[in-house]
């Protein structure tokens, strides 16, 4: 359509120049009717319409370029923006790892600070000032009355039924639920026994009736149970009706077991107790309650295999009393070997209460 419109235009310039010749609106050239025939002048017109085209599509080209250029720039500003999201990420990753170590540190403080300890330092300011009583470890615990004693002595009476009785100051007394077995007694606090596992439960003891709370036991004894079976302080009250254990070694099972155990230790003549209160039952009624401190390890054995100690009682009675675990009127302390469906033989050979 522009060329057209040039040729218009150069056909009108022409009609002015030279008289005579006309043009039409598509740009073709006509000769007028009152003309003479110059065939000279119409050549050189169409040479000078060919110089005119050719300036015009110059012009449009140049047009063209233009536009290219543009599309070029949009393309180069989308990379940038993307460049700068992946550095944003980088710096959050780090501000994480940073939180989750505080908090495992805080964690370790408060497990390690939780212990049972800092029962036991209470119960020793409410025990007797005797310092022997409140040694730590066994090197630190008293001399031992019963340490020198000879294991060797010579019955003076054996027992072979359920009796108590006494023996010069001494009470003593053998029981047993099953098949009866035999207690030798010997000179002052020495005595023995032998049992098996056809008696379903068989105890012997010897000691005071009516006790004492200040009561300390001294012994020394070749204890070798095989089962269930265990050495120590034992006794009872009533108003209340209260059975206890000082327990100091024991067989194959520790007693009480699992059941009944409490808060609080007690710590006293080389050793730290565990401390128990257990319920009794007769058929459906509660008969009586029994309370324990049991060492937490076993009384050590000398290289004889003997074991040999001191049980501080009133360090025991304080330590009940402070978490409600009251006696009645004290009845007995005896020191006891018991055995319960098992076989077993013990020679107390020394045994002083003061």
């Amino acid at each position: 359509m522009t060329t057209g419109f040039i040729r218009l235009c150069t056909c009108v310039l022409l009609s002015l120049l030279t008289a005579g010749w006309g043009c039409t609106a598509s740009g073709t050239e006509t000769s007028p009717s009152n003309e003479s025939d110059t065939g000279s002048d119409p050549s050189e017109d169409t040479d000078s319409t060919t110089d005119a085209d050719t300036d015009s599509d110059t012009d449009t080209d140049t047009d063209t370029d233009t536009d290219s250029d543009t599309d070029t720039d949009t393309d180069t500003d989308t990379d940038t923006d993307t460049e700068t999201d992946t550095d944003t990420d980088t710096d959050t990753d780090t501000d994480t790892d940073t939180d989750t170590d505080t908090d495992t540190d805080t964690d370790t403080d408060t497990d390690t600070d939780t212990d049972t300890e800092t029962e036991t330092v209470e119960i020793k300011d409410t025990e007797p000032d005797t310092e022997t009583s409140r040694s730590t470890d066994s090197e630190s615990e008293p001399d031992i009355p019963c340490a020198d004693a000879n294991p060797d002595w010579t019955a003076v009476e054996t027992v072979c039924s359920i009796e108590t009785d006494t023996q010069g100051t001494l009470f003593y007394g053998y029981w047993s639920d099953g098949t009866p077995g035999c207690m030798e007694l010997g000179p002052d606090g020495a005595f023995s026994m032998e049992w098996s596992a056809e008696n379903a439960n068989v105890m012997a003891r010897k000691g005071l009736q009516p006790g004492m709370t200040d009561s300390v036991v001294s012994y020394a004894a070749d204890f070798r149970p095989n089962g269930n079976s265990y050495l120590a302080v034992y006794g009872w009250t009533q108003d209340p009706l209260v059975e206890y254990y000082i327990v100091d070694s024991w067989g194959d099972w520790r007693p009480p077991g699992d059941t009944g155990k409490m808060d609080i230790t007690v710590e006293s003549d080389g050793g730290i107790y565990d401390i128990y209160t257990v319920t009794k039952f007769s058929g459906l009624a509660i008969s009586h309650v029994q309370y324990y401190s049991v060492r937490q390890q076993k009384k050590p054995t000398d290289e004889a295999g003997h074991t040999k100690g001191t049980i501080t009682f009133a360090n025991h009675i304080a330590a009940w009393a402070s978490v409600g675990m009251d006696l009645g009127e004290l009845v007995e302390v005896s020191f006891l070997i018991e055995g319960y469906q098992s076989e077993g033989e013990a020679n107390v050979y020394c045994m002083e209460i003061k």
